[in-house]
């Protein structure tokens, strides 16, 4: 019980600290991100918010820095920095059409968003599973090799490609708008 109470008062002072250095250091930690949209991939999203379509960007950002009083919820600054950081880097971004969540899948639900394109597995396979959402996959290093867990098999581990689950691959957003148009 006494190792158990230390851990709990050290992980609350690792959370203390971790908080306070996120909070002070906002923009750095959530503005410095490099942004890897390419100048053929803003012109297609130009392209849709001129056709009128309205563009979400749904975000699983880190939740670190959320208040205490909401926990699980990002706080207002980290908000304000995504909006920053999206219109900073080109993209058609406003208060009301970018939101942070770590339930995706209710946010497109709730939101009637009909395509969602994703660079996280768990997010792609969430939203199919849970949406009436058209998933798509941004193909990137990190999501094209994965394992999988299957509790009730005695290979309990084996890798799959990342559109092992039916869910279209693309390269780039440019590439996503255009199969979402059908030209």
């Amino acid at each position: 019980e006494a190792l158990d109470d230390f851990m709990k008062e050290r992980q609350q002072e690792i959370n203390r600290v971790l908080h306070k250095w996120i909070t002070e250091h906002m923009e750095e930690f959530f503005g410095g991100v490099a942004c890897t949209v390419t100048d053929d991939d803003r012109r297609a999203i130009a392209r849709l918010a001129a056709e009128g379509w309205e563009l979400f960007f749904v975000s699983a950002r880190s939740f670190f820095g959320a208040q205490r009083h909401r926990p699980g919820r990002p706080t207002a600054e980290v908000h304000a920095v995504t909006v920053d950081w999206l219109v900073k880097n080109g993209l058609p971004a406003d208060e009301r059409h970018v939101i942070l969540t770590l339930d995706k899948a209710q946010t497109i639900n709730v939101e009637g968003i009909k395509y969602h394109l994703d660079d996280a597995v768990a997010h792609v396979t969430n939203v199919a599973l849970r949406s009436n959402a058209q998933v798509y996959l941004m193909r990137q290093p990190w999501n094209q090799r994965f394992l999988v867990k299957h509790d009730d098999t005695s290979d309990a581990d084996w890798e799959a490609s990342a559109g092992a689950y039916g869910v279209t691959e693309v390269d780039s957003i440019r590439e996503y708008i255009t199969l979402i148009l059908g030209r």
